[in-house]
């Protein structure tokens, strides 16, 4: 408990100091292209970190909680920097840089951002908290900080797993009638002949594979569990190592090309073993692990071919651009802005419509053939002229499309408002089952990117994820009560 706050204390100190040396070094240095007052990205940290993100850190605990702080630290700090030392300025993903005029509209648009976003995060996280969780007899929190010494968290599998052992089997007769299936599947590394959605193969097909990729869920969640238990039960490291193992497979097999499902895959079942485990003696194995799923994140980079204008010219270069790409930088939100006036038909209602409807499993089945493009496809044609639909469009700019400046971060708020609910379920030692920490967790992770993202990232992975996990999870425990 005391060393968890030595810690917090310790990160908020370097976070401060940090932000003011680069806004410092962005005052002296002579920027280019729209970037003169790049100064007020770790400026606005500064502040909003001392106002509204320091005493949520300080006092309240939570996976997203801390997602979302470190993001934005690489978003409006981190990335500044490296702008003027990686002369990370024109030339990214497009043949034709975003106009000086965008460039420093995004600038001020991510600074007004960053203040109502942070401020939202505060109202909800901090001064209006549930009141339920201070009532310690009624809802005990997994947090340390509420427990003593003595204590531990007994985390719970189901009793009776009929209902998941029924969906076993369905799912090995779905593979046994649809065995091409499996190859959708990477392992280690991504085919580069993957990048289609799983829709296009028809209905039973889809289930199919989405059955597959809920059920490989389960059985990492069963089989790290059992081997936790069988741990506690004999000391035998053999089911340390087995666990460790498991973490590796379901991170190192996976679906598509989102490397940043891969990295959320790794860190939630990462989470889940030392929950289960609550060792601390497995640093390198687990260091190890890392290396190894960077090595995937740089293959499904190849297989993405997302190869930039300009050619890499440093590890740092990398970095910057890497940052820039999924947390949402200048760059991109300044080719945000340009697509909502090279395109104005993407301002349209129907396309923020189809932008939430559209990547929904289930509900994408009745309307994935509307003649109506995502706000993504607009924003990749201002990029490359369509060549490739592999570009994030970021929340800000999102949210610019369809409420203009001043509207912009309504999405963004939604998100934190769902981020409150994923994080209060988290917290409640009533929701100690296994199966619902590792969804919630995966959830929290997710949404902690949540501002170098979109609603069709967001809606398509929650969907993904705990639509029929919940179901299967709710049959499985029905069955267990009617016994």
């Amino acid at each position: 408990m005391r060393n968890t706050s030595k810690i917090l204390k310790a990160s908020s100190f370097f976070l401060v100091i940090f932000s003011i040396f680069v806004t410092y070094y962005l005052s002296q240095v002579t920027l280019f292209n729209g970037y003169g007052r790049l100064y007020l990205l770790p400026l606005s940290f500064l502040v909003c970190f001392l106002l509204f993100l320091k005493p949520v850190l300080l006092n309240r605990r939570g996976i997203f909680i801390n997602i979302f702080i470190a993001t934005i630290f690489a978003r409006y700090v981190l990335l500044p920097l490296l702008i003027p030392i990686t002369n990370y300025y024109y030339f990214s993903r497009s043949m034709t840089p975003p106009d000086s005029t965008a460039v420093n509209e995004a600038v001020l648009l991510m600074t007004y951002e960053l203040f109502v976003i942070t401020f939202v995060f505060y109202l909800i996280f901090y001064l209006l908290r549930n009141k339920s969780l201070n009532n310690i007899n009624k809802y005990r929190l997994i947090n340390p900080e509420n427990l003593s010494d003595q204590e531990q968290i007994e985390f719970k599998f189901a009793d009776n797993n009929i209902g998941y052992l029924g969906f076993f089997v369905l799912t090995v007769i779905l593979i046994v009638l649809f065995p091409s299936a499996l190859f959708n599947f990477n392992f280690l590394r991504a085919k580069e002949n993957l990048v289609s959605s799983f829709t296009e193969e028809g209905l039973l097909y889809s289930i199919t594979i989405y059955c597959i990729m809920t059920l490989k869920n389960f059985m990492f969640i069963g089989l790290i569990y059992k081997a936790s238990v069988l741990y506690k039960k004999n000391g035998n490291y053999i089911w340390v190592l087995s666990s460790i193992i498991l973490v590796f497979l379901n991170t190192s097999i996976f679906y598509g090309i989102s490397r940043l499902d891969i990295i959320v895959t790794f860190m939630t079942s990462t989470i889940v073993f030392y929950k289960l485990f609550n060792s601390k003696k497995i640093f390198i194995p687990l260091g190890i692990m890392a290396l190894v799923v960077l090595s995937i994140f740089q293959s499904v980079t190849i297989a993405r071919g997302i190869v930039g204008v300009k050619e890499s010219t440093s590890f740092l270069w990398d970095i910057a651009d890497n940052i820039s790409i999924y947390l949402g930088g200048p760059y991109n939100v300044a080719m945000a802005i340009e697509t909502a006036k090279f395109f104005p038909e993407s301002r349209n209602i129907s396309v923020l419509l189809f932008d939430i409807f559209r990547p929904m499993i289930g509900v994408n089945i009745f309307i994935k053939d509307m003649p109506i493009y995502y706000s993504n496809i607009y924003f990749n044609e201002r990029i490359s002229g369509g060549i490739r639909v592999t570009q994030i469009i970021p929340m800000i700019g999102q949210g610019y499309l369809f409420f203009g400046f001043i509207g912009a971060p309504i999405i963004g708020i939604f998100f934190i408002w769902l981020a409150k609910k994923f994080t209060v379920l988290s917290l409640k030692l009533e929701n100690s089952r296994i199966e619902i920490v590792y969804i919630v967790t995966l959830s929290c992770i997710r949404l902690g990117f949540m501002l170098g993202q979109n609603t069709m990232n967001q809606v398509n992975d929650m969907s993904m994820n705990l639509f029929l996990f919940l179901i299967v999870y709710w049959i499985n425990n029905k069955l267990i009560y009617k016994k």
